[in-house]
């Protein structure tokens, strides 16, 4: 799969297949994402570092991003196909759980589940949730 070019660095340690998110400490710079009230920038692409690594990215690193609009992102728990989807505190893909409370809040589950996954861990495909922003 061909990644994008992305202007981005890491802010943090980014794992393959993880849902991304800009940072509020600097510029041109992203995190896991860690919250369903954080919008989604991209999904990091699947390789690491080098050979020694696990992570995509770590602290100042370049972030590539996988093209769209499907991408694979790891699962957070089981999921079922079609389910609309948002980021667990590690920015993998759970069932969306989220709501939203309060006055101007709003939640982002950016992603549907094209298959299913059995477990945590699994990758599987998503496409962008058009529209599934929800606000109070």
């Amino acid at each position: 799969m061909a990644l994008s070019a992305s202007p981005f660095i890491a802010g943090g340690t980014i794992a393959p297949y993880r849902m991304c998110t800009v940072s509020n400490t600097a510029d041109n710079t992203v995190t896991q994402a860690g919250s369903a009230l954080i919008p989604i920038v991209g999904v990091s692409g699947s390789g690491t570092k080098s050979a020694s690594s696990a992570n995509h990215a770590e602290s100042g690193d370049p972030v590539t991003f996988q093209p769209g609009p499907y991408v694979q992102i790891e699962a957070g728990a089981a999921i079922t196909r079609g389910a609309t989807l948002q980021p667990d505190s590690s920015g993998r893909a759970i069932t969306a759980v989220t709501t939203a409370t309060g006055a101007g809040v709003q939640v982002c589950q950016p992603f549907v589940a094209c298959q299913s996954a059995a477990a945590a861990g699994d990758k599987i495909w998503c496409t962008p949730a058009l529209g599934m922003t929800a606000y109070n």
